[in-house]
C-alpha cells in the first residue's frame, strides 16, 4: 500500500485588514506534489487578483509539465506562463495594470524538494529544532544591507522593511527573477513553513524555531502559529506547514 510522504495542513485569515490579498493552492500529479502561497500586493491595485491568479495558473502548468524535470528552468517556464496570464487579464481589464503578488512555492519530488521565492513571503525548512534553510526576503532594505548603505542593526528598525524588490507581475523584467533552492537529503520529521509577511511580522525566525520545538504536532504548532498572528499581526496572515513522514 502506498503511503503518502507528507502531512500538510494550511490556514490564511484577514486579520486586521478589510479584505484578504493572501491565497494558498496545493496539487498532486503522480509523485510530485506542490505547495504554494502567495500576497497580493497594492491593495487597490487588484492584489487579490495577483495571487488567486498566479496560484490558479500554476497550478494549471504543473498540470500539465509536472512530467518534467523540476528545476530551474521549469520554475521559470512556470513564472512566464504566470505571467502571459497576467497579460491577458490586464488586456481585459486596463485598470489592473499595476498588480503583482509575492510567491513562495515548493515542489517535492523524487530527487527532494524544490523551493522557489520572490518578494517578502517566506519559506523555513526546519529539522530537529533548527533553521536549514530560509529564504531572504527581496525588499529595498536588504539591498541597502547588500551595498553598504545600512547596517543590518539599521535594518532591523527601517520603516521600509515592506519595500520589495521583485514580484510576479505582467511585464516580465529582472524584477521576476526567482530564487532557487534544492534541499535532496529529506528526513522523516523534517518541516516545510510557507507563509506570508502577515506571519513574519508576528514571529520572528527565532520564534518560529521554538514553536517548532515546543509543538511537535501539526496541528498544535498551526494553532500557536495562528494565535500569535491574531494577537501581534497587522495584515493577513497565511501559511503552510508540511511535515515528511515518510523518506
Amino acid at each position: 500500500m502506498h503511503t503518502t510522504p507528507y502531512k500538510s495542513i494550511s490556514f490564511s485569515h484577514t486579520g486586521k485588514r478589510s479584505g484578504n490579498e493572501d491565497c494558498l493552492v496545493t496539487g498532486t500529479v503522480g509523485n510530485k506534489v506542490f505547495f504554494m502561497v502567495c500576497d497580493g500586493v497594492g491593495g487597490q491595485d487588484k492584489g487579490e487578483v495577483a495571487s488567486s491568479l498566479a496560484c490558479e495558473s500554476f497550478h494549471h502548468f504543473f498540470e500539465e509539465n509536472a512530467h518534467k524535470e523540476i528545476d530551474q528552468t521549469f520554475i521559470h517556464e512556470a513564472i512566464s506562463t504566470i505571467q502571459a496570464a497576467f497579460n491577458a487579464y490586464i488586456s481585459q481589464h486596463p485598470e489592473a495594470s499595476q498588480m503583482a503578488t509575492t510567491l513562495t512555492l515548493a515542489i517535492l519530488h523524487p530527487h527532494g524538494i524544490s523551493m522557489s521565492h520572490l518578494g517578502d513571503s517566506r519559506i523555513y525548512y526546519f529539522r530537529n529544532g533548527a533553521i536549514l534553510y530560509q529564504t531572504r526576503d527581496h525588499n529595498l532594505v536588504n539591498e541597502l544591507i547588500d551595498n553598504d548603505i545600512i547596517t543590518p542593526d539599521e535594518a532591523r528598525h527601517s520603516t521600509q522593511k515592506h519595500i520589495i524588490t521583485r514580484a510576479v507581475s505582467a511585464v516580465a523584467s529582472q524584477s521576476a527573477n526567482p530564487s532557487y533552492h534544492l534541499q535532496t537529503d529529506l528526513q522523516t520529521g523534517d518541516l516545510l513553513l510557507l507563509c506570508t509577511d502577515g506571519v513574519t511580522e508576528s514571529l520572528s525566525s527565532d520564534a518560529l524555531t521554538h514553536l517548532c520545538t515546543l509543538h511537535p504536532h501539526l496541528s498544535d504548532l498551526t494553532q500557536a502559529i495562528e494565535a500569535a498572528c491574531a494577537q501581534h499581526s497587522h495584515d493577513n496572515h497565511s501559511a503552510m506547514i508540511v511535515q515528511i513522514v515518510n523518506i
